[in-house]
């Protein structure tokens, strides 16, 4: 049985501010979640960064490009995860990879989110550090003339971050609520505008964090990313089941 549980609109209602009664609510409830399974929620962090960096030596010229879209399939299987670590407390994430099943194909179709994500990325780039963005952003190339300090990095890495809280609900409604790709999609969308102070509040602790990452070896992607997954899968949770009947519509 799942240990989360949903606001009631009425209550929250009842508040000054019930936007921040939700946000509060996640943030309560993705720590109660992250501490039945610490150790695990930082290795499969660590295991991500692992994965997206291996990707990115192995694969020549368009390393970087491609691992985007391999770390958006994984993020599906791991919301898979943490779906089964809400209900019995265990996360396997061997398991969370085989249930996604005959969905792959779609699942690496919504994968190309994160590359739009990426791609939303160099284009900040280019605006802030000129054409050698290309080069440094996409190629990692030595030779690209450009000189970023840790706050153009910064500013280029969080700016995919309202794009991609818009579309973060694809993946669990394709997997856990059993919609297409499409409507995954769609639903995100509604579900993300329909509690937008919420979400906003969200996104922008993300892009606090995010920011502030090049300028402290990524500490703070690492020490609380674990902690932020669980955050999600609580606030999915709470505004899906209360949007359930309209989102099925």
């Amino acid at each position: 049985m799942s240990t989360t549980h949903a606001i009631d609109p009425a209550t929250a209602s009842e508040t000054g501010s019930p936007g921040m009664r939700w946000f509060i609510h996640w943030l309560v409830g993705g720590w109660r979640l992250f501490l039945r399974a610490p150790v695990r929620l930082f290795a499969m962090m660590v295991l991500l960064f692992a994965v997206e960096i291996l990707v990115q030596v192995g694969v020549p010229s368009v390393g970087i490009p491609v691992s985007k879209w391999v770390l958006g399939l994984l993020g599906g299987v791991c919301w898979l995860a943490l779906d089964r670590l809400d209900i019995d407390g265990r996360l396997r994430l061997f398991d969370a990879a085989r249930r996604v099943g005959r969905r792959w194909p779609a699942l690496a179709g919504l994968a190309l989110i994160s590359l739009f994500v990426y791609l939303l990325q160099v284009a900040v780039g280019w605006l802030v550090l000129g054409p050698g963005a290309i080069d440094l952003l996409v190629f990692a190339s030595p030779d690209a003339g450009v000189a970023a300090s840790s706050w153009e990095l910064g500013l280029i890495f969080s700016a995919g971050v309202p794009f991609s809280t818009l579309l973060m609900f694809a993946p669990p409604m394709l997997l856990i609520e059993g919609m297409s790709e499409g409507r995954s999609v769609v639903a995100s969308v509604r579900l993300v505008l329909r509690h937008a102070v919420p979400m906003g509040l969200l996104a922008l602790l993300t892009m606090i964090l995010v920011f502030l990452a090049p300028a402290t070896f990524l500490l703070p992607v690492l020490l609380t990313g674990p902690w932020l997954l669980c955050v999600g899968l609580v606030a999915f949770r709470d505004i899906a089941r209360q949007s359930r009947e309209a989102l099925w519509r």
